[in-house]
Protein backbone atom coordinates (compact mmCIF):
# COMPACT_ATOMS: atom_id res chain seq x y z
CA UNK A 1 0.00 0.00 0.00
CA UNK A 2 3.11 2.62 1.21
CA UNK A 3 4.72 1.76 -2.92
CA UNK A 4 1.24 2.29 -4.18
CA UNK A 5 0.69 5.54 -2.57
CA UNK A 6 4.56 6.70 -4.00
CA UNK A 7 4.06 5.73 -6.76
CA UNK A 8 0.86 7.83 -7.66
CA UNK A 9 2.44 10.90 -5.73
CA UNK A 10 5.25 10.87 -8.21
CA UNK A 11 2.82 10.20 -11.18
CA UNK A 12 0.98 13.28 -10.26
CA UNK A 13 3.82 15.30 -9.48
CA UNK A 14 4.93 14.41 -13.00
CA UNK A 15 2.16 15.32 -14.77
CA UNK A 16 2.10 18.93 -12.78
CA UNK A 17 5.54 19.30 -14.48
CA UNK A 18 4.86 18.05 -17.81
CA UNK A 19 2.25 20.92 -18.19
CA UNK A 20 3.99 23.70 -16.42
CA UNK A 21 7.55 22.49 -17.67
CA UNK A 22 8.99 26.00 -19.93
CA UNK A 23 12.18 25.11 -21.11
CA UNK A 24 12.98 28.91 -22.54
CA UNK A 25 11.34 30.58 -19.47
CA UNK A 26 13.95 32.84 -17.54
CA UNK A 27 12.18 33.41 -13.71
CA UNK A 28 13.83 33.65 -9.89
CA UNK A 29 11.96 30.33 -9.50
CA UNK A 30 13.32 28.28 -12.29
CA UNK A 31 13.36 24.75 -10.19
CA UNK A 32 10.66 22.31 -9.42
CA UNK A 33 11.69 18.50 -7.68
CA UNK A 34 10.12 15.36 -9.29
CA UNK A 35 11.25 12.61 -6.02
CA UNK A 36 10.85 14.22 -2.86
CA UNK A 37 11.64 12.61 0.26
CA UNK A 38 9.65 11.16 1.95
CA UNK A 39 11.64 11.03 5.56
CA UNK A 40 13.30 13.54 7.74
CA UNK A 41 17.05 14.25 6.80
CA UNK A 42 19.60 15.83 4.82
CA UNK A 43 17.12 15.50 1.79
CA UNK A 44 14.39 16.96 3.72
CA UNK A 45 16.44 19.72 4.64
CA UNK A 46 17.80 19.99 1.14
CA UNK A 47 14.31 20.65 -0.51
CA UNK A 48 13.33 23.18 2.44
CA UNK A 49 16.45 25.10 1.33
CA UNK A 50 15.00 25.22 -2.24
CA UNK A 51 12.14 26.64 -1.18
CA UNK A 52 12.37 30.63 -1.92
CA UNK A 53 13.96 29.64 -5.36
CA UNK A 54 11.35 26.77 -6.24
CA UNK A 55 8.26 27.61 -8.38
CA UNK A 56 5.06 27.02 -6.90
CA UNK A 57 2.46 24.39 -8.26
CA UNK A 58 1.20 25.90 -10.98
CA UNK A 59 3.90 28.12 -11.62
CA UNK A 60 6.47 27.32 -14.51
CA UNK A 61 9.64 26.09 -14.57
CA UNK A 62 12.77 25.29 -16.85
CA UNK A 63 15.08 22.99 -14.38
CA UNK A 64 14.22 19.98 -12.91
CA UNK A 65 16.42 19.46 -9.08
CA UNK A 66 17.49 15.99 -8.21
CA UNK A 67 18.63 15.01 -5.51
CA UNK A 68 21.29 11.60 -5.55
CA UNK A 69 19.72 10.46 -1.87
CA UNK A 70 15.94 9.92 -3.10
CA UNK A 71 15.09 7.64 -5.97
CA UNK A 72 13.89 10.13 -9.16
CA UNK A 73 12.13 7.41 -12.31
CA UNK A 74 14.58 7.72 -14.86
CA UNK A 75 12.31 7.33 -17.34
CA UNK A 76 10.24 9.78 -16.34
CA UNK A 77 13.19 12.30 -16.35
CA UNK A 78 14.17 11.40 -19.67
CA UNK A 79 10.58 12.43 -21.34
CA UNK A 80 11.07 15.86 -19.46
CA UNK A 81 14.80 16.18 -20.69
CA UNK A 82 13.66 15.17 -24.23
CA UNK A 83 10.59 17.87 -23.73
CA UNK A 84 13.61 20.34 -23.01
CA UNK A 85 13.96 20.62 -18.92
CA UNK A 86 17.68 21.23 -17.83
CA UNK A 87 18.41 18.72 -15.27
CA UNK A 88 20.50 19.56 -12.36
CA UNK A 89 21.61 16.93 -9.76
CA UNK A 90 23.04 17.09 -5.95
CA UNK A 91 25.17 14.74 -5.70
CA UNK A 92 25.82 13.40 -1.98
CA UNK A 93 27.51 10.34 -1.30
CA UNK A 94 28.00 6.82 -2.73
CA UNK A 95 27.48 3.29 -1.87
CA UNK A 96 30.16 1.18 -0.79
CA UNK A 97 30.43 -2.64 0.96
CA UNK A 98 31.19 -1.63 4.51
CA UNK A 99 28.20 0.75 5.05
CA UNK A 100 25.58 -0.68 2.70
CA UNK A 101 26.82 -4.33 1.85
CA UNK A 102 23.37 -5.22 -0.24
CA UNK A 103 22.84 -3.78 -3.02
CA UNK A 104 25.56 -1.31 -3.28
CA UNK A 105 26.24 -1.86 -6.60
CA UNK A 106 22.48 -1.33 -7.83
CA UNK A 107 22.81 2.20 -5.86
CA UNK A 108 25.84 3.23 -7.43
CA UNK A 109 24.60 1.45 -11.05
CA UNK A 110 21.63 4.55 -10.75
CA UNK A 111 23.57 6.73 -9.14
CA UNK A 112 25.86 6.55 -12.64
CA UNK A 113 22.18 6.58 -15.58
CA UNK A 114 21.04 9.27 -12.79
CA UNK A 115 24.03 11.81 -13.78
CA UNK A 116 24.33 10.90 -17.29
CA UNK A 117 21.10 12.90 -17.89
CA UNK A 118 22.33 15.28 -15.84
CA UNK A 119 23.56 18.89 -17.68
CA UNK A 120 25.07 20.23 -14.61
CA UNK A 121 26.25 18.01 -11.08
CA UNK A 122 26.82 19.88 -8.02
CA UNK A 123 28.65 17.48 -5.44
CA UNK A 124 28.53 18.20 -2.04
CA UNK A 125 32.22 18.21 -1.48
CA UNK A 126 35.46 17.64 -2.44
CA UNK A 127 35.34 13.96 -0.95
CA UNK A 128 31.76 13.39 -2.61
CA UNK A 129 33.34 13.94 -6.25
CA UNK A 130 36.48 11.65 -5.17
CA UNK A 131 34.22 8.86 -3.42
CA UNK A 132 32.01 9.27 -6.51
CA UNK A 133 34.80 8.31 -9.01
CA UNK A 134 36.38 5.58 -6.71
CA UNK A 135 32.91 3.72 -6.68
CA UNK A 136 30.53 4.97 -9.55
CA UNK A 137 33.03 5.73 -12.38
CA UNK A 138 33.10 8.76 -14.74
CA UNK A 139 32.83 11.84 -14.03
CA UNK A 140 29.41 13.45 -15.52
CA UNK A 141 30.37 16.32 -18.50
CA UNK A 142 29.57 19.26 -16.22
CA UNK A 143 29.87 19.81 -12.22
CA UNK A 144 31.35 21.89 -9.74
CA UNK A 145 31.83 21.74 -5.52
CA UNK A 146 28.63 23.27 -4.16
CA UNK A 147 28.75 22.58 -0.38
CA UNK A 148 25.77 22.40 1.63
CA UNK A 149 24.09 26.10 3.20
CA UNK A 150 22.74 26.97 6.47
CA UNK A 151 20.67 29.48 6.92
CA UNK A 152 22.45 32.71 9.24
CA UNK A 153 18.90 33.71 9.92
CA UNK A 154 17.65 30.99 11.40
CA UNK A 155 21.06 29.76 13.44
CA UNK A 156 22.67 32.15 14.74
CA UNK A 157 25.22 33.21 18.84
CA UNK A 158 24.20 33.90 21.13
CA UNK A 159 25.52 37.58 22.61
CA UNK A 160 28.34 37.65 24.28
CA UNK A 161 27.45 38.20 27.42
CA UNK A 162 25.17 35.07 27.77
CA UNK A 163 28.49 32.77 27.68
CA UNK A 164 29.77 31.06 30.94
CA UNK A 165 33.70 31.80 30.53
CA UNK A 166 34.97 29.05 33.05
CA UNK A 167 33.02 26.36 31.33
CA UNK A 168 33.20 24.26 28.26
CA UNK A 169 29.76 23.11 27.05
CA UNK A 170 30.11 20.43 24.48
CA UNK A 171 27.49 19.06 21.94
CA UNK A 172 27.65 16.19 20.18
CA UNK A 173 24.65 16.44 17.45
CA UNK A 174 23.28 13.22 15.68
CA UNK A 175 20.87 11.03 14.90
CA UNK A 176 20.92 7.35 16.52
CA UNK A 177 21.21 5.05 13.58
CA UNK A 178 23.15 2.32 12.33
CA UNK A 179 25.01 4.88 10.28
CA UNK A 180 25.46 5.96 13.62
CA UNK A 181 26.47 3.54 15.58
CA UNK A 182 30.12 3.85 15.58
CA UNK A 183 29.89 7.43 16.77
CA UNK A 184 27.92 6.69 19.37
CA UNK A 185 30.05 4.07 20.76
CA UNK A 186 33.21 6.11 20.65
CA UNK A 187 31.04 9.28 23.06
CA UNK A 188 30.10 6.56 25.24
CA UNK A 189 33.66 5.13 25.90
CA UNK A 190 34.61 8.78 25.74
CA UNK A 191 32.12 9.88 28.50
CA UNK A 192 33.47 7.01 31.27
CA UNK A 193 37.46 8.18 30.19
CA UNK A 194 36.55 11.51 30.70
CA UNK A 195 35.08 10.18 33.97
CA UNK A 196 38.40 9.07 35.29
CA UNK A 197 40.38 12.02 33.42
CA UNK A 198 38.70 15.45 33.85
CA UNK A 199 40.10 18.82 32.20
CA UNK A 200 41.96 20.35 34.79
CA UNK A 201 40.50 23.71 36.45
CA UNK A 202 37.20 23.57 33.75
CA UNK A 203 33.93 22.80 34.38
CA UNK A 204 32.55 20.53 31.16
CA UNK A 205 28.98 20.44 30.48
CA UNK A 206 27.61 17.72 27.82
CA UNK A 207 24.50 17.45 25.62
CA UNK A 208 23.78 14.58 23.80
CA UNK A 209 20.93 15.64 21.01
CA UNK A 210 19.35 13.60 18.31
CA UNK A 211 16.40 12.12 16.57
CA UNK A 212 16.47 7.99 17.89
CA UNK A 213 15.86 6.24 14.16
CA UNK A 214 16.76 2.84 15.47
CA UNK A 215 15.83 1.99 19.07
CA UNK A 216 18.25 -1.04 18.96
CA UNK A 217 21.12 1.04 18.71
CA UNK A 218 20.13 3.62 21.69
CA UNK A 219 18.84 -0.03 23.51
CA UNK A 220 22.28 -1.52 22.84
CA UNK A 221 24.81 0.84 23.99
CA UNK A 222 22.38 2.25 26.97
CA UNK A 223 22.27 5.60 25.55
CA UNK A 224 19.30 7.06 27.48
CA UNK A 225 21.22 6.10 31.03
CA UNK A 226 24.45 8.26 30.16
CA UNK A 227 23.67 11.04 32.32
CA UNK A 228 24.05 8.84 35.26
CA UNK A 229 27.90 8.44 35.01
CA UNK A 230 29.11 10.24 38.53
CA UNK A 231 31.08 13.15 38.30
CA UNK A 232 30.15 14.33 34.67
CA UNK A 233 27.02 16.68 33.49
CA UNK A 234 24.83 15.13 31.15
CA UNK A 235 22.12 16.51 29.61
CA UNK A 236 19.89 14.73 27.03
CA UNK A 237 17.49 16.11 24.43
CA UNK A 238 16.05 13.44 22.37
CA UNK A 239 14.02 13.76 19.72
CA UNK A 240 14.42 17.75 19.76
CA UNK A 241 11.32 19.36 17.99
CA UNK A 242 12.46 20.96 14.63
CA UNK A 243 11.61 25.23 16.45
CA UNK A 244 13.98 24.29 19.69
CA UNK A 245 17.13 22.89 17.85
CA UNK A 246 18.53 26.37 17.00
CA UNK A 247 17.95 27.33 20.59
CA UNK A 248 19.48 24.06 22.21
CA UNK A 249 22.90 24.72 19.82
CA UNK A 250 23.50 27.91 20.61
CA UNK A 251 23.73 27.46 24.29
CA UNK A 252 27.04 25.10 23.65
CA UNK A 253 30.62 26.64 23.00
CA UNK A 254 32.13 23.30 21.23
CA UNK A 255 30.54 20.25 18.41
CA UNK A 256 31.96 17.27 18.60
CA UNK A 257 31.39 15.63 15.37
CA UNK A 258 32.66 11.93 14.93
CA UNK A 259 30.38 10.81 12.33
CA UNK A 260 33.30 9.19 9.52
CA UNK A 261 33.07 9.51 6.21
CA UNK A 262 30.41 12.58 6.71
CA UNK A 263 29.88 13.89 3.04
CA UNK A 264 28.91 17.54 3.65
CA UNK A 265 26.76 17.35 7.20
CA UNK A 266 24.55 20.32 7.85
CA UNK A 267 24.79 19.99 11.51
CA UNK A 268 28.13 20.93 11.19
CA UNK A 269 27.34 24.37 9.25
CA UNK A 270 23.95 24.93 11.46
CA UNK A 271 26.53 24.41 14.74
CA UNK A 272 29.28 26.94 12.81
CA UNK A 273 26.58 29.83 12.19
CA UNK A 274 25.50 29.51 15.90
CA UNK A 275 28.94 30.02 17.29
CA UNK A 276 30.16 26.48 17.55
CA UNK A 277 33.45 25.54 16.86
CA UNK A 278 33.77 21.90 15.79
CA UNK A 279 36.04 19.10 16.75
CA UNK A 280 36.17 16.44 13.80
CA UNK A 281 37.31 13.67 11.76
CA UNK A 282 39.90 13.89 8.77
CA UNK A 283 38.02 11.17 6.76
CA UNK A 284 34.99 12.35 5.03
CA UNK A 285 33.92 16.30 4.02
CA UNK A 286 34.07 18.01 7.30
CA UNK A 287 37.13 19.03 7.49
CA UNK A 288 36.43 21.28 4.15
CA UNK A 289 33.28 22.95 5.98
CA UNK A 290 35.19 23.34 9.20
CA UNK A 291 39.05 25.11 7.96
CA UNK A 292 40.19 26.92 10.73
CA UNK A 293 37.18 27.09 13.31
CA UNK A 294 37.93 23.92 14.85
CA UNK A 295 40.30 21.22 15.49
CA UNK A 296 40.71 18.49 13.16
CA UNK A 297 41.58 14.83 14.22
CA UNK A 298 43.78 13.00 11.91
CA UNK A 299 42.22 9.07 11.56
CA UNK A 300 43.27 6.56 8.81
CA UNK A 301 40.97 7.21 5.48
CA UNK A 302 39.34 4.70 3.36
CA UNK A 303 36.01 3.29 3.20
CA UNK A 304 36.28 0.29 5.48
CA UNK A 305 35.44 0.16 9.25
CA UNK A 306 35.18 3.82 11.09
CA UNK A 307 37.99 5.01 13.03
CA UNK A 308 38.13 7.32 15.74
CA UNK A 309 41.03 8.96 17.59
CA UNK A 310 42.39 7.49 20.79
CA UNK A 311 39.77 9.17 23.91
CA UNK A 312 42.89 10.90 25.25
CA UNK A 313 43.32 12.52 21.46
CA UNK A 314 39.57 13.91 22.06
CA UNK A 315 40.63 14.86 25.59
CA UNK A 316 43.57 17.37 24.80
CA UNK A 317 41.75 18.86 21.88
CA UNK A 318 38.63 19.58 23.92
CA UNK A 319 41.31 20.73 26.17
CA UNK A 320 43.17 23.07 23.57
CA UNK A 321 39.76 24.04 22.31
CA UNK A 322 38.79 25.90 25.64
CA UNK A 323 42.07 27.37 25.88
CA UNK A 324 40.98 29.60 22.46
CA UNK A 325 36.87 29.00 22.66
CA UNK A 326 36.52 33.12 22.02
CA UNK A 327 38.96 32.86 18.96
CA UNK A 328 36.92 29.72 17.79
CA UNK A 329 33.93 31.37 18.61
CA UNK A 330 34.41 34.26 15.82
CA UNK A 331 35.93 32.09 13.68
CA UNK A 332 32.75 29.74 13.56
CA UNK A 333 30.65 32.98 12.49
CA UNK A 334 32.67 34.09 9.89
CA UNK A 335 33.35 30.53 8.54
CA UNK A 336 29.57 30.12 8.40
CA UNK A 337 29.06 33.00 6.20
CA UNK A 338 30.92 31.56 3.57
CA UNK A 339 27.96 28.82 3.47
CA UNK A 340 25.24 31.36 3.78
CA UNK A 341 21.24 30.18 2.18
CA UNK A 342 21.36 33.43 -0.01
CA UNK A 343 24.94 32.43 -1.44
CA UNK A 344 24.12 29.01 -2.01
CA UNK A 345 20.88 30.09 -3.83
CA UNK A 346 22.28 32.41 -6.32
CA UNK A 347 24.82 29.99 -7.39
CA UNK A 348 21.50 27.12 -8.09
CA UNK A 349 19.80 29.71 -9.60
CA UNK A 350 22.57 30.91 -11.71
CA UNK A 351 23.24 27.42 -13.02
CA UNK A 352 19.76 26.38 -13.40
CA UNK A 353 19.52 29.23 -16.09
CA UNK A 354 22.55 29.04 -18.13
CA UNK A 355 22.11 27.81 -21.50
Amino acid sequence: MKKIKMVLSIGRQFLELLFTLKPKEKSRTPIKVLAKPAFLGGPATKVSQLTEIMAHRRQHYSSVFCLSAVHTPIFLLRILKLLGAKVVVNQNGVYYPSWFPLGWEEKNAYLRRLNVLSDHTFFQSEFALRSYKQWVGDLPKNYSILHNPVDTRKFLPLEEGALKNNALRVLVFADVSEFTEPLWQCVKGLLHYMEFHPLERVSVEWTLMGRILSGKVFDRHQLGELDKIEKLKIKMVWEPEAHVVPERIREHDVALHLVYNDVCPNKVLECLASGLGVIGLSAGGTVELVGDAGITLNVPQGFGKPAFPAYSELREALSSYFAQKQEYRRRAVLRAQQFDLTLWHEKVRKECLRS
